[in-house]
C-alpha cells in the first residue's frame, strides 16, 4: 500500500465481534494479582517499624500512657 494512501481499513462484517481491548482478562488479571501482592506485602509484613500513615495506632494505643 503506498504512503499516500490513507484510507481507512476496511470495516469488518456486521456481526462479527470486535473486541475493544483484546488483553482486557490479562490486563485485569495482572492489576487485580498486584493489587493483591502488595496488599499481602503490606499488612502481613507491616511491623511497628513500618507504620506509615498510623495504621497500628488501634493496636499500639491502648499501651500508651
Amino acid at each position: 500500500m503506498p504512503f499516500w494512501d490513507d484510507s481507512p481499513p476496511p470495516l469488518p462484517p456486521p456481526g462479527a465481534s470486535t473486541p475493544v481491548y483484546p488483553n482486557l482478562k490479562l490486563a485485569l488479571g495482572l492489576s487485580l494479582f498486584s493489587c493483591i501482592l502488595f496488599f499481602f506485602f503490606f499488612f502481613f509484613f507491616n511491623r511497628g517499624d513500618m507504620d506509615i500513615y498510623g495504621f497500628n495506632n488501634h493496636l499500639t494505643a491502648r499501651y500508651q500512657s
